[in-house]
């Protein structure tokens, strides 16, 4: 079982190159978590409230810093 840190990464404020790092690892090995991004409720949602997105560190930590 692998344990969670607890922190997260706002998607939002990453750079355009990390941001496409962080979505292709997302799609490939989050694909939940991928289609509740895609999800046209949460967009709206997260338009109205003008939400960031963030996700647990962990899950994006490998693409974006080649952690494991």
């Amino acid at each position: 079982m692998k344990t969670r840190t607890g922190r997260k990464i706002s998607l939002s404020q990453l750079k355009p190159a990390q941001k496409r790092k962080a979505w292709q690892h997302l799609k490939a090995r989050k694909p939940k978590v991928a289609e509740l991004l895609q999800d046209e409720t949460f967009q709206t949602l997260k338009e109205h409230f003008n939400g960031d997105i963030q996700v647990d560190a962990d899950d994006v930590k490998e693409a974006l810093y080649g952690q494991h």
